[in-house]
């Protein structure tokens, strides 16, 4: 099976289920548009939901993507290397496609509603007087690699649990929450809070939203981070077995 077979495979096995999905919010435009239409006052509409929704179906979608596509193609005899080349390139795929059509969405509902989204609140403030082709650009970038960084952390928080046993599935559903709930405030509240302070400001720097905003550090940051990811998805692939 070539590359390019099993990445249509992978859009097509996602095919129903994103149709699904921007129908409900196909739906949802048109309420909204008809209440503002109809309504004497616009109403405020925030559709900073519509990133929400599709950053949780894309992470479900790079979840549900690896164990019974891996049998799949191990039966048909397509390589692991060519596995994770294919899941990479059809999340990437369909990365491109959602933040495309969210972009669209975005255009759209600017018209139709006095609305945010989270690209607006975030660095609405770069593009004040900017040509709104520059605006709907880089923003489909910047939903592009958040979204294709969120699809293959759920492709690797999948193959952890497939390469553990149940007590090692137990503890690493259990650690990140207990460290991050407990024991990392309950640290930074011994060291006078600076620990908090400081990942607040790397994380401000590594959004661009340090000082001036800039979305262009926050799109290279996270191309850094889908780097560092896809390392890791491919050892991980790469060492997996057919289990019983």
């Amino acid at each position: 099976m070539r590359l390019k077979t099993l990445i249509q495979y992978h859009l097509w096995d996602y095919k129903r289920a994103i149709m699904i999905f921007y129908g409900i919010i196909i739906t949802l435009f048109i309420i909204f548009a008809i209440v503002n239409l109809i309504s004497p006052q616009r109403i405020n509409v925030s559709v900073g939901g519509l990133e929400i929704a599709s950053i949780i179906f894309i992470f479900v979608a790079g979840v549900a993507s690896f164990t019974e596509i891996f049998y799949f193609s191990l039966i048909n005899g397509v390589s692991r290397k060519t596995q994770f080349l294919a899941f990479t390139g059809s999340m990437f795929s369909l990365a491109a496609i959602m933040a495309a059509v969210d972009s669209v969405f975005g255009f759209i509902s600017l018209r139709l509603a006095e609305v945010q989204n989270l690209f607006a609140v975030f660095y609405g403030a770069k593009y004040q007087g900017v040509a709104s082709l520059q605006l709907f650009v880089d923003r489909f970038l910047w939903m592009l690699v958040i979204y294709t960084l969120i699809a293959i952390t759920g492709y690797l928080i999948s193959m952890i649990y497939y390469h553990s046993n149940k007590t090692t599935k137990l503890i690493v559903s259990i650690l990140p929450p207990v460290f991050f709930i407990i024991v990392l405030p309950l640290i930074d509240s011994m060291t006078s809070f600076k620990i908090f302070a400081w990942l607040r400001g790397l994380l401000l720097r590594m959004l661009g939203l340090y000082n001036n905003v800039n979305p262009y550090i926050a799109i290279f940051s996270t191309l850094v981070a889908v780097a560092i990811v896809s390392f890791f998805n491919y050892l991980l692939i790469s060492k997996a077995e057919v289990k019983n």
